[in-house]
């Protein structure tokens, strides 16, 4: 066995990491990001709305309207009525977390 055979063994020898070059780090990020839109997991960069925000948008969006003009008529009655949807949500979700006492169900008279 020669001297060089023992300071650089032939297992050595062999790349332990694969050396990527600039391009294909490129290729393989845009590669990576397709695959994620095609498959959905592409993240909701906003966040949810409060009720409070949303009723304060669609009362920003309402104040913009022109009410002189037809359209802005037909505008103002569909953002109107989103507004009493919202509302109503809201009422409902609130009803359901009002506390009761049990009298209301194991009485009569309640």
């Amino acid at each position: 066995m020669s001297v060089h055979e023992l300071i650089n063994p032939e297992e050595e020898q062999q790349v332990a990491h694969e050396e990527i070059s600039d391009e294909d780090l490129i290729k393989l990020s845009s590669s990576q990001d397709q695959e994620e839109e095609e498959d959905g997991e592409v993240m909701d960069e906003n966040p949810p709305m409060s009720t409070k925000e949303k009723l304060n948008v669609l009362h920003s969006c309402i104040s913009f309207l022109d009410l002189s003009n037809p359209n802005h008529v037909i505008t103002h009655k569909v953002l109107r009525n989103i507004q009493f949807e919202i509302r109503t949500i809201e009422k409902k979700q609130t009803i359901e977390k009002k506390q009761t006492t049990l009298d209301r169900y194991f009485c009569k008279e309640y």
